[in-house]
């Protein structure tokens, strides 16, 4: 169960990266 609820954690960090960094490249297109 651990195991399961630490992936949860590890996508959603990651779905928060992404649109991060989404958001960054429309704020600054120039990378």
């Amino acid at each position: 169960a651990d195991d399961h609820r630490w992936v949860g954690v590890r996508c959603s960090l990651l779905g928060k990266s992404i649109a991060v960094a989404a958001r960054s490249s429309e704020t600054y297109p120039a990378a």
